[in-house]
């Protein structure tokens, strides 16, 4: 496994249960329920997540094309969660 494997994994992972720790905040077994803005947020927590580690962490990976990608495509995922986000709250 690469490097930018594990720290899509590592992405990936921790996106996945930021989703999940939304719902602990619930009162009731009742009120859980699929929340399109909840998986925008947590998709654009992950986002920004990518670029503050990629950035620490940036002697680690030695790729500037890849380093920039992914920065690139974070911002943009960033954009998609926080747009769709705004708009699944309206509704």
């Amino acid at each position: 496994m690469t490097k930018y494997t594990k720290f899509f994994a590592m992405i990936l992972t921790s996106t996945a249960f930021m989703l999940v720790m939304m719902y602990f905040n619930s009162y009731s077994i009742e009120h859980v329920f699929f929340s399109e803005t909840r998986l925008y947020m947590a998709i654009y927590m992950g986002a920004m997540m990518a670029v503050i580690m990629l950035l620490f962490m940036l002697p680690m990976y030695e790729s500037k094309i890849k380093n920039v990608s992914i920065l690139i495509g974070s911002v943009v995922i960033f954009l998609f969660g926080a747009i769709f986000g705004a708009i699944a709250s309206y509704h």
